[in-house]
């Protein structure tokens, strides 16, 4: 049954990313920027009562040159589809507390700090920082309800600590 409401998901998903050109008769071709630029989705995680999807979709930022990624919830029972970030960050890994009434991801909001976790509720509104490590959050998972696992990288060793006050950038290649 989760497989198929997973295959339904994406289904629903990719329709409704779809985009037709508006002049049918003659269509343009499409460009390497064409093809360069284009929306994704990806990071799929279905609610536990099966009836809700939250996901990212990958657009592109021209005047920053990269891609950035919003946060959108999709129902699987009707065609139902909330934007639940938007922004110049980009937000990553979406996932659905086990009870469904939180969402957690990982997004770096503020310019030159790294990625942190953050929460929010199932029904939209503002996020809430969740974690607030000098060198971010990797990866994480719900444990249960109450409590959240995450990866993050340790702080910098002895060595390199030292190479950053000599200012050595060396890379070594074997």
């Amino acid at each position: 049954m989760r497989k198929l409401t997973f295959i339904f998901a994406l289904l629903l998903i990719a329709y409704s990313s779809l985009t037709f050109a508006k002049d049918t008769v003659n269509p343009k071709s499409w460009t390497v920027d064409d093809v360069l630029k284009q929306e994704s989705a990806s990071s799929f995680n279905i609610s536990p009562d099966g009836k809700w999807v939250v996901w990212t979709k990958s657009r592109p930022d021209k005047e920053a040159d990269r891609f950035v990624n919003d946060i959108y919830l999709s129902s699987l029972t009707d065609s139902v589809e909330i934007q639940l970030t938007r922004g110049q960050h980009s937000d990553r890994s979406p996932k659905f507390s086990p009870d469904g009434k939180q969402i957690a991801f990982i997004s770096a909001r503020e310019k030159g700090k790294p990625a942190q976790l953050w929460l929010m509720s199932a029904q939209g509104g503002e996020p809430t920082q969740f974690t607030k490590l000098e060198n971010g959050v990797n990866s994480f998972d719900w444990l249960d309800e109450a409590h959240i696992i995450f990866t993050a990288r340790e702080n910098p060793t002895l060595r390199e600590q030292e190479l950053k006050e000599k200012k050595d950038d060396t890379i070594i290649v074997g």
